[in-house]
């Protein structure tokens, strides 16, 4: 999450990334995220959604500084810098976990490069 997110690996942080999460009477469930306005460009997002810890369907994807793309309803504030928001609606189906999945591909290893 620090390298996706921006943060100093050496100082602890205290910006939740599960922002809110609730069960709208007329607009159904919806999970709210922190996610940083500029991330890294190997960085990929998964919004999930499970009925059981081990099945999790991705309800909305964004790789890198993308667009989310995905079955669920997606509202995104971005800001110049810092952190964003992004809430989703997730399905009519009753889902009772939610999740954020940070996925970093094709990085290179630290340290010099020949």
């Amino acid at each position: 999450f620090e390298y996706a997110f921006g943060f100093n690996p050496f100082r602890r942080q205290s910006v939740p990334i599960l922002f809110e999460q609730s069960m709208h009477p007329v607009d159904g469930p919806f999970s709210t995220y922190h996610v940083p306005a500029v991330a890294p460009a190997d960085v990929v997002f998964h919004i999930q959604s499970s009925n059981d810890l081990q099945t999790w369907t991705n309800e909305a994807t964004r790789i890198a500084n993308g667009p989310w793309v995905g079955p669920g309803r997606v509202e995104a504030a971005q800001s110049g810098e810092g952190l964003g928001m992004v809430r989703i609606k997730h399905p009519d189906i009753p889902t009772a976990f939610t999740r954020l999945k940070v996925e970093v591909v094709n990085s290179p290893p630290p340290g010099p490069q020949e």
